[in-house]
């Protein structure tokens, strides 16, 4: 069997190969031969007539009925060849390059004719045939595996969408002349070690570096008016982000970036860690401020904020308790989604506008777990909502307002009844509760055996669980617990696993984002990752980097999976 490399021309390979057939079949002993068994070309060449044909008769409706709304012969013409030099200008390529022309009469780069992983660094140029390169378009030199250096001339504007994503890059310098960076540009650069934004710079996407492992430092221009939240998302090994000083919209204080005047906290660096305290001229909590900010355990909201967005604390991982103060007047949609350590959330304003599903801790219709407990006055809409999406309510005991409550003296009992010794599960025996499959060991603790429901899109495996009024540490995942669970994208491994099952993830086909944070990590089954993303990310304790390298490897997952600390 011969199989074509990556970037390679299957018709040209088979032409080859047939006429290296051709030679070989003289020279062949009396009485043998040799058979094509299985050949793609037919099939290529039957695709390529199909789509010329298609096309021959797309611009011939076209251009007729052209002809019909217009009535003139003469008319027609100029729509009709300006399909063609559209057609043309589609494919056009110089020195390697494919380009198109714009409508401003400069040109962007659509890629380049060579194998992908061949280039190893590329020039962009200024001028091609006389009119300027102004736009490196989307997807233009993704999977260039091992291109490691780029040189971006003066001239370009707009680098396109995940246009360097999944390449070997180890530096970057933008130019003064770009002003929009755009969604994933330089996405799954694991090597990018150095960016240098020159001022000029003005829009930049969503998830720019995202996957990375060695950026540790971004300085944002003091041009840039237009980010995201997510602008910066995904890098694994910041420990630095500042916005410079001048930027009329954004500014920053101990790696958290806020709108001017830090009326509004936009983002947090999601490799902050331990606690952090909202400053108190901040009102505003915006959509995914702490979204994925999983090191962070305790998050002070000031008395001045008045609005928590959408997602605000998404992912917040190792969040155990929030108390929301009495200024808050409005908390958006999935504010503390996916936090799945999240026990206990206080409410102080007893009219807080609470939007739908916005103190859910996780998603019901993919995923089970312990709601949080909600603690708010009575006859408040903190109340109000977790009676009617399942949360255990506790009510203060008092309130500013002058709604307290009465706690009454509790006489104890006379005759204080035995309460029976907790039965603890067997070695085992398989028990479901907050949103998964357990098993026992038969050593007090307890394994993973299975989520809730195959349909899971992201999910945190606690440290411990409680079962029949027992609380257990979970120190293992059992063999094929997530199999083919093919919704499956993110999953956080709590610090107590010391054991990942035989194909415990095999099949999890979306699974990109994988977070061990267990230190005592000792053995993965065959096969553990098999079948996930061939992109994925696998981010490990920093002490433990080099060791679970060697643990992991070769355990199913593709060659382009990293392992990053």
């Amino acid at each position: 069997m011969i199989s074509q490399t990556a970037g390679s021309n299957a018709n040209e390979i088979i032409e080859e190969i047939d006429k290296e057939v051709e030679r070989i079949r003289h020279t062949l002993p009396k009485g043998m031969v040799m058979v094509d068994l299985m050949s793609t070309k037919d099939f290529l060449d039957a695709s390529i007539d199909n789509v010329i044909r298609t096309l021959v008769e797309a611009i011939l409706l076209v251009v007729l009925v052209v002809y019909i709304f217009l009535q003139s012969f003469r008319a027609t013409v100029i729509p009709a060849l300006s399909i063609v030099v559209s057609l043309i200008g589609t494919f056009i390529k110089k020195d390697g390059f494919y380009y198109r022309t714009l409508a401003n009469d400069t040109l962007e780069i659509k890629g380049l004719d060579k194998d992908e992983e061949s280039v190893i660094q590329i020039a962009i140029p200024e001028v091609i045939n006389g009119k300027k390169v102004t736009q490196i378009g989307a997807y233009a030199f993704e999977n260039f595996s091992e291109l490691k250096s780029v040189e971006i001339s003066g001239e370009i504007i707009v680098i396109g969408k995940d246009a360097f994503a999944n390449s070997a890059l180890e530096s970057i310098t933008i130019p003064e002349n770009v002003k929009k960076i755009s969604d994933g540009a330089f996405n799954s650069c694991y090597n990018l070690g150095s960016v240098t934004f020159s001022e000029g710079l003005e829009s930049v996407g969503e998830d720019i570096f995202a996957s990375n492992d060695d950026l540790t430092e971004i300085i944002i221009p003091a041009s840039v008016t237009d980010m995201s939240p997510e602008s910066f998302s995904g890098i694994y090994s910041l420990r630095h982000i500042e916005v410079a000083s001048g930027n009329s919209v954004y500014e920053s204080q101990d790696n958290v970036i806020f709108t001017k005047e830090k009326k509004e906290l936009i983002k947090c660096m999601e490799t902050k860690a331990g606690s952090y305290e909202v400053p108190l001229g901040v009102s505003s909590i915006g959509e995914k401020a702490f979204k994925e900010c999983d090191d962070l355990t305790d998050i002070k909201i000031s008395g001045n904020v008045a609005r928590i967005g959408k997602e605000a604390f998404s992912q917040c991982s190792e969040l155990r308790s929030i108390s929301i103060p009495a200024s808050v007047q409005y908390i958006d949609d999935a504010a503390f989604i996916w936090c799945g350590n999240l026990s206990s959330i206080t409410i102080l304003n007893k009219d807080c506008r609470i939007a739908e599903e916005a103190l859910d801790n996780f998603d019901k219709d993919v995923e089970g777990g312990d709601l949080a407990t909600i603690y708010g006055y009575k006859g408040s809409t903190a109340q109000a909502y977790a009676e009617k999406y399942g949360h255990k309510f506790i009510a203060l005991d008092g309130n500013s307002g002058g709604n307290e409550q009465k706690v009454p003296t509790i006489q104890p009992p006379k005759d204080i009844p035995v309460i029976p010794a907790v039965k603890e599960i067997k070695k085992g025996e398989k028990k479901t509760v907050s949103g998964g499959t357990y098993t026992g060991l038969g050593n007090g603790k307890v394994a993973y055996a299975a989520p809730a429901s195959k349909n899971i899109r992201k999910t945190t495996i606690p440290n411990q669980v409680e079962i029949d009024g027992k609380t257990y540490p979970i120190t293992e995942i059992n063999t094929g617990a997530f199999k083919n669970c093919k919704k499956l994208k993110s999953v956080v491994i709590g610090k107590g696993i010391t054991s990942i099952g035989t194909k415990a993830f095999s099949g999890c086909k979306a699974l990109k984002k994988i977070t061990i944070k267990s230190a005592k990590l000792k053995k993965v089954g065959k096969n553990a990752f098999k079948g996930i993303h061939a992109k994925a990310v696998i981010k490990v304790p920093k002490a433990k980097l080099k060791a679970y390298k060697k643990l992991l490897k070769k355990k199913g997952q593709g060659k382009k999976v990293r392992i990053v600390k």
